[in-house]
């Protein structure tokens, strides 16, 4: 082997280890970002559910209130409806005679 292929191949492997810890120091930068990532994940995740429950329990106060509401206006509707018919059917009584 020349002297060119020796110093060829001694210049080969120390750019094998410069790149080897080129592409370490990568993977852990990925890893560590990764991991941050991961983590930003499960903490939305967790917020989302916490919204999904408070969306929900919202919505089923909402129905319970409109289903009040709403039983509410119905009674005072047939409380009315029993004032105002007697009254009705008197001045119907009033105008045969």
């Amino acid at each position: 082997m020349s002297i060119e292929e020796q110093i060829k191949n001694i210049a080969k492997e120390e750019l094998k280890g410069e790149i080897f810890k080129i592409e370490e120091g990568i993977r852990g930068y990925l890893e560590e970002e990764l991991e941050e990532i991961k983590s930003q994940l499960t903490d939305l995740k967790s917020r989302t559910e916490e919204l999904e429950k408070r969306l929900d329990d919202r919505m089923n106060l909402l129905v319970r209130l409109r289903k009040y509401t709403l039983d509410s206006l119905m009674s005072e509707y047939k409380r009315l409806m029993e004032v105002v018919r007697p009254e009705k059917e008197e001045s119907a009584e009033n105008t045969e005679l």
